[in-house]
């Protein structure tokens, strides 16, 4: 029959779970920060584009087609629904939700006192 682990056995496996979760969110977390800050670019450089296009031709020094425009259009408006949901993503995962290293210490701490 298995022998049963003692209390602060589990406890340090749970810290250590704990602590592998909340650093893959991290990691994710600063992979949407990434991927916001250059679909941010992205949109301003569009954006820019658009601007110059809806301003007329000779002022950037071509004449651009109307389906160009609609093309840049649907580009900005996919980036912005882009950017849109990955700030949906972050408020979602709220990483000040998450337990710090110091309230996991005080847990421990008081588990052992028990």
């Amino acid at each position: 029959m298995p022998r049963p682990q003692p209390k602060d056995s589990n406890l340090e496996n749970d810290v250590r779970s704990l602590q592998s979760k909340l650093d893959l969110v991290v990691q994710q977390l600063n992979n949407l920060d990434k991927n916001v800050k250059i679909l941010g670019k992205t949109v301003v450089i569009v954006n820019d584009r658009v601007k110059g296009i809806q301003a007329g031709p000779g002022s950037r020094g071509a004449s651009v087609e109307a389906g160009k425009i609609e093309e840049l259009e649907k580009q900005l408006d996919k980036l912005k629904q882009d950017v849109a949901e990955t700030k949906h993503t972050v408020d979602m995962v709220n990483p000040l939700e998450f337990v710090t290293r110091d309230v996991v210490r005080e847990m421990i701490s008081d588990a052992s006192k028990e």
